[in-house]
């Protein structure tokens, strides 16, 4: 079974959208800079803007989408690095986020 059939959330994909937001990922070694290429309540697909080392799979990084919504921070979220490949990252939320992938959407619209 490949790891998208055993999403339990859709992934609001903004590569669709041209959208490269800026979000920030703390994690040994440091304080990364990435683009946020795809999010679901459960997770996200990151792009490491200039990377300081590799992170291994299974590591547990704080991720920070630099957004808000009614009062809800998207920040500080405790993740695992599902996997790696080159550059991308897949990560799993600890708590799934309590908003809709439509809202989501909105947040991240241009």
């Amino acid at each position: 079974m490949s790891h998208l059939e055993r999403r339990k959330h859709s992934r609001l994909e903004l590569k669709a959208y041209g959208f490269s937001h800026l979000c920030r990922l703390r994690a040994e070694p440091g304080v990364f800079e990435v683009h946020l290429i795809d999010i679901s309540p459960g997770g996200a697909r990151i792009r490491l803007v200039a990377p300081k080392g590799p992170l291994p799979e299974g590591a547990v990084v704080h991720f920070d989408t630099m957004l808000s919504m009614n009062g809800l921070s998207l920040n500080g979220l405790r993740s695992s690095v599902r996997w790696v490949h080159g550059e991308e990252c897949g990560l799993m939320f600890e708590q799934e986020l309590d908003v809709a992938s439509s809202d989501l959407q909105v947040l991240l619209a241009p």
